[in-house]
């Protein structure tokens, strides 16, 4: 319930260089979040602080629809979609990180 609201607790963290991605629904829907890691902190007490980590929404990846379960390998991000666009109700869509 730390980064959910209390009726759900689907986190799924995935840790890239200084950043963690995680999705949330405390917009109402599911949603790819960005969060700097503090280096002030190992990264064991920044996970377990008390406070509530509050990230910024990866705007050019997240629709209207639950855009969830995001895992980075290298320069890709693979993520489970319910889009439209997609083939069911949950979809695998990934996309490539270029120039920043």
């Amino acid at each position: 319930n730390i980064i959910n609201t209390k009726d759900n607790n689907e986190g799924y963290i995935s840790i890239s260089n200084n950043k963690i991605y995680y999705c949330s629904n405390c917009n109402g829907s599911y949603d790819i979040f960005e969060l700097t890691i503090d280096t002030n902190k190992n990264i064991i007490d920044f996970l377990t602080d008390t406070i509530r980590l509050i990230g910024e929404p990866i705007e050019n990846i997240n629709s209207d629809k639950d855009d969830k379960c995001s895992y980075i390998v290298n320069n890709f991000m693979v993520f489970t979609t319910n889009r439209e666009s997609g083939f069911g109700v949950y979809d695998l869509f990934f996309i490539k990180k270029v120039d920043n």
